[in-house]
């Protein structure tokens, strides 16, 4: 029995070197460390995730022309987040629908960033008018889906106090504004 201090502090030391070992390897990846920060997380419904997304897309646009346009469409877009955040809040059944609703917003503001730009840039009235077009119609359903998201949430506290309204049919109306959105993405002019 003389030997079990020994053999406790052998055992001590290896464990003390293995976490030494793991710290230094872990130290060495700062680039997973930095993935695994809340800000690089997809849930586009913590505000802070969202405002860095904000942020990214406005470090990457800069906009001094059209700065009230600009404004605008991020107003939109973080009223939209908040409006979104209210539902999940009160229908957490809905989140996977306003994630995907988000994403298509965020996915909108970057249009209206590269329509601002891209009408700075081409001096041929022809291109300037089929930018301002892009430009419009990105806007128009930012709006649109801050309005629509607002209906939504306003329905759901509507629906608390009556059983037999219509709150089947909110999952449907989100997955139309998601379509309306997405639809806005992938056309060339948005129309």
């Amino acid at each position: 029995m003389g030997m079990r201090p020994v053999v406790l502090a052998i055992g001590l030391a290896i464990a003390l070197l293995t976490l030494l070992a793991w710290a230094c390897q872990v130290s060495r990846l700062p680039n997973l460390r930095s993935k695994l920060a809340p800000e690089h997380s997809a849930n586009l419904l913590d505000t802070v995730v969202y405002a860095n997304r904000i942020d990214q897309l406005q470090t990457q646009f800069r906009l001094h022309e059209q700065a009230a346009t600009w404004q605008q469409a991020i107003d939109w877009s973080q009223s939209s987040q908040v409006v979104a955040v209210a539902i999940a809040d009160r229908a957490p059944a809905l989140s996977a629908d306003l994630l995907e609703t988000l994403y298509t917003v965020l996915g909108l503001l970057e249009q209206v960033g590269q329509a601002i730009q891209v009408t700075q840039e081409v001096e041929t009235p022809t291109y300037q008018r089929l930018a301002k077009e892009k430009l419009d119609t990105s806007l128009q359903r930012l709006e649109v889906t801050y309005q629509d998201l607002q209906v939504l949430r306003d329905q759901l506290a509507l629906s608390s106090l009556s059983p037999e309204s219509e709150s089947q049919k909110l999952p449907v109306n989100l997955q139309v504004l998601i379509q309306a959105n997405a639809a806005a993405l992938k056309l060339p002019n948005g129309q």
